[in-house]
């Protein structure tokens, strides 16, 4: 006897294959990732700033690639700005340092790494990896996990969230909102020295 259900699956499946769409979507990249905190946490951000001085943790993870993204305090001055795809702020901070960067503005000294963090798949401007590099950021992206622990080992409070690290491996500045390029020039003028 024959079933009458293998029209029914053969026409679901040409239509899931019709309906697949690219192959290549960035729907297919991961958008969190597992992340690695080793040592001990930063305070909220807040004023004042009780983390000035204090060597933050190291952070491990991949990148929207999947290569290995580390920043670890002992590898000298950094600056990692925490960023959000849905906040309006972020989106218009991100095309700042990506002009800063292209024009020179970051030492050679100085490491800049974006953490993508707290991704919501529901907001505006998703997914992240779209945006990002539709922005053209070629720095190194880790990406957060779905809890957002980078962004709170590093006290994240509001976006965009920067943390500029000094070659001695301490918190040098911490600052939230968004920053035009001059006040990022004055922030890493003395990081590679620090």
């Amino acid at each position: 006897m024959m079933s009458y259900r293998w029209p029914i699956a053969v026409g679901l499946a040409l239509s899931l294959v019709a309906c697949g769409g690219d192959a290549t979507s960035t729907t297919l990249v991961a958008q969190t990732a597992a992340v690695t905190v080793t040592g001990t946490p930063l305070a909220e951000y807040g004023q004042p700033d009780g983390s000035i001085g204090k060597v933050p943790p190291t952070l491990s993870g991949v990148s929207f690639e999947g290569d290995p993204v580390s920043i670890d305090p002992a590898d000298g001055a950094h600056v990692i700005l925490f960023v959000a795809h849905w906040c309006s702020h972020c989106q218009n901070e991100i095309p700042v340092v990506v002009d800063w960067l292209e024009a020179g503005g970051l030492p050679a000294d100085v490491q800049l790494t974006v953490v993508s963090t707290a991704v919501a798949p529901g907001q505006p401007n998703y997914p992240p990896s779209d945006w990002l590099s539709a922005e053209n950021v070629t720095v190194p992206i880790l990406l957060d996990d779905e809890a957002n622990n980078a962004a709170a080992a590093y006290g994240l409070k509001s976006f965009p969230y920067l943390v500029a690290i000094g070659a001695s491996g301490q918190v040098a500045v911490r600052a939230a909102g968004e920053l035009p390029a001059a006040a990022l020039d004055a922030l890493v003028s003395n990081l590679g020295d620090s």
